[in-house]
């Protein structure tokens, strides 16, 4: 009787572990959903045109700025942010061989990445939000996951210029990275990603606020500005079908 007691308990100890230890694949499929935090860094430069002369304090509205090349250093700006970001995702994934994966993902995080500007066009720059769409494809082992992925996106800058120039601004985006995803259970899998982000030039207008010895001038500005940014993400995901 104890020998039979025995042998049953060792036999569902031994299953009980060969779960543990090794998740099978088609436990990824299926439709997912999360949360995530991060830290990332950014980039944002490129150029404007104020519209006033100095000579006469003459004004007037500056053209859309189609390219910043040839511009005087002094109307350019080349500046960086960093922050948090928090957020989250959703996605669905296949396996259509084993311990291969495929998907598609979609994640909104919002935050603060800033950074302070000085010059003429001197202010405080925050990307806000960023929000991505990804295809992504990796390799299953057990209850790991390594994935690389690209798709495209837009982000969310917000300006408070030192001369009272202000605006929101989107910026179309180039998405690429990879990362590692891990099952905790069969159902929830935590996951570290890192994305590099190309950020598309956009245009934005603003009045600026200018002393000129008697009064402020009220002058309109033309901005564009283009950029990048690198994020690292930790997420926890719920599997909530197969």
């Amino acid at each position: 009787m104890l020998l039979s007691a025995a042998i049953v308990l060792g036999m569902g100890s031994a299953s009980f572990a060969e779960d543990l230890v090794a998740a099978p694949v088609d436990q990824w499929a299926g439709f997912y959903v999360g949360a995530h935090g991060g830290y990332g860094v950014a980039n944002r430069n490129g150029c404007g045109d104020i519209g006033v002369s100095i000579l006469d304090w003459s004004i007037w509205t500056p053209d859309e700025i189609d390219s910043c090349d040839g511009v005087d250093e002094v109307l350019t700006y080349d500046y960086n942010q960093s922050g948090v970001l928090l957020g989250l995702q959703a996605g669905y994934n296949w396996t259509p061989a084993e311990n291969f994966l495929a998907g598609v993902e979609v994640s909104l995080s919002g935050g603060g990445l800033s950074g302070e500007l000085d010059g003429v066009f001197g202010g405080v720059g925050t990307w806000e939000g960023l929000a991505t769409a990804t295809a992504k494809a990796g390799f299953t082992h057990d209850r790991f996951l390594v994935y690389g992925e690209a798709g495209f996106g837009f982000a969310k800058v917000d300006f408070e210029g030192d001369l009272n120039c202000q605006f929101d601004a989107y910026h179309g985006a180039a998405v690429a990275g990879g990362g590692v995803s891990f099952k905790i259970t069969d159902d929830a899998s935590i996951d570290l990603k890192y994305n590099h982000v190309w950020l598309g030039a956009a245009q934005a207008s603003c009045t600026s606020q200018i002393w000129d010895n008697s009064d402020f001038l009220t002058v309109p500005t033309e901005i564009r500005a283009q950029g990048s940014m690198d994020v690292v993400k930790l997420g926890l995901n719920f599997q909530i079908g197969n």
